[in-house]
């Protein structure tokens, strides 16, 4: 088992704990509906510790470290994984969501809803909705569109030439 500083036990009591790295490699999981659901799940759940320490006021820090190479002094230096949030708070003083799977939209729906509390409910509820298999379709659309190749339409041959 792994370590999870940031998570609280209520949390981690509704949702399935998952490796990250495990979650990573395709070879893990003979399924890969499976492997998009657990993805996608660790996903929510970071994004659901994101939610909590902006409720609370506190600025979230990533536990995942990154090791960059800085060009001018020659050192490697250390910082925190970045994270696109999925929520934001629109001008109009509803808090909106959009789930993405990697760096693609999940689905073009926009979510909105009052305040943030109904989001982090919306959040687990999509961790459970997940966990039952109703994205499948929506992981396997993002998947057709990442690994099929698209072929140029072919273009009539002038008969002038």
């Amino acid at each position: 088992m792994f370590n999870l500083p940031n998570f609280s036990s209520k949390l981690l009591a509704k949702a399935k704990v998952l490796d990250k790295n495990a979650a990573s490699r395709a070879a893990t999981f003979s399924d890969p509906a499976q492997n998009a659901r657990d993805k996608f799940i660790i996903a929510a759940l970071e994004q659901i510790d994101i939610l909590k320490c902006d409720i609370a006021a506190v600025q979230y820090v990533s536990p995942d470290i990154r090791l960059h190479y800085d060009k001018i002094t020659g050192e490697t230096i250390e910082r925190c994984k970045r994270l696109k949030r999925w929520f934001w708070k629109h001008s109009s003083d509803e808090w909106r969501i959009q789930l993405y799977y990697g760096n693609k939209h999940l689905i073009d729906t926009v979510f909105a809803f009052k305040n943030p509390d109904d989001v982090l409910e919306f959040l687990e509820g999509i961790i459970k909705e997940t966990q039952n298999g109703v994205l499948d379709d929506a992981f396997k659309l993002q998947r057709g569109k990442r690994h099929t190749a698209t072929v140029p339409d072919k273009k009539v041959p002038n008969a002038k030439r």
